[in-house]
């Protein structure tokens, strides 16, 4: 039987929460990886208006052009992660799981323990100092 009337510890809630974090950043990573690309699109040079005549040197090499990557033109997340799959395969869904899944475990366990433990807490000191609080209705 669960007790629902104890108050979870912090340090439960935190561990709840790092683990939905884990499986979150893990399964969704592939998303995230489109919504950077898609947003970063904007700052990348056009396809068309982009030829080599214009690349800039880069500083301290032998080589004299460096070559800027052009847009990826993702119509939508769907088409984008398809895209991705064809192109440059499977495995690249993965890239940048690593400190994806640590940003979702650290963001997740911060938020459910603090969400969770700051109402109660704020709920008790405001029982403490009104006294009606503590009155049944009638």
């Amino acid at each position: 039987m669960i007790d629902t009337t104890t108050p979870i510890p912090a340090y439960k809630m935190a561990l709840a929460g790092s683990m939905a974090g884990g499986i979150a950043g893990f399964l969704g990573n592939p998303a995230e990886l489109i919504m950077v690309r898609m947003q970063a699109d904007k700052a990348k040079p056009e396809a068309r208006k982009f030829c080599l005549s214009r690349l800039r040197p880069r500083p301290h090499s032998s080589s004299t052009r460096v070559l800027i990557p052009e847009r990826f033109n993702y119509r939508n997340s769907i088409q984008g992660l398809a895209r991705m799959t064809r192109e440059e395969g499977i495995s690249s869904w993965a890239r940048g799981i690593a400190p994806n899944t640590v940003r979702a475990i650290l963001m997740n366990m911060s938020q459910l323990a603090r969400y969770v433990s700051h109402p109660a807490v704020l709920l008790y000191r405001k029982r403490r100092t009104d006294p009606g609080m503590n009155a049944k209705e009638e």
